[in-house]
């Protein structure tokens, strides 16, 4: 099985998918348990919202693809691909997001090495932050 994903550039918020992947859903993973891997593009998550200015100790960051409509507000609006964070909890819990400040974080976070694994798993800290256009989520790293 193919694990060596690219974690793709966002662009406009939206970003296309990256024919080079084996899986077109699957953008970057620090797991190759193939069941995990499922489990989390099946679905079944809860809202990082619900774990706003939580520190919560992370084993797996997984970004996948969300077909969603490009205007929230508007059912009929056409479908676009968006960047999903996944966090793997070390308690087992499954957290998602389409949040482009938590999709930007995990960004800058795997860019400087920071890949949580099972055996050394890292806790964040999720917050939300005021923004120019009202507030973001993001987190902080609080321990490797």
């Amino acid at each position: 099985m193919e694990t060596n994903f690219n974690l793709v550039k966002i662009e406009n918020d939206v970003f296309a998918v990256d024919e080079t992947c084996a899986a077109p859903a699957l953008r970057y993973t620090t797991t190759t348990d193939d069941v995990k891997l499922f489990n989390v593009l099946n679905g079944g998550s809860e809202p990082v919202s619900d774990y706003i200015d939580t520190d919560v100790e992370v084993s797996d960051i997984i970004i996948a693809s969300a077909e969603v409509a490009a205007d929230p507000n508007d059912d009929e609006s056409e479908t676009v691909s968006k960047p999903c964070a996944h966090f793997i909890t070390t308690n087992g819990k499954h957290l998602a997001t389409l949040s482009n400040g938590v999709i930007k974080a995990c960004k800058n976070l795997l860019s400087v090495g920071f890949a949580p694994t099972p055996e050394t798993p890292i806790t964040i800290h999720f917050k939300t932050i005021k923004t120019k256009r009202g507030t973001a989520h993001t987190f902080d790293l609080v321990k490797r």
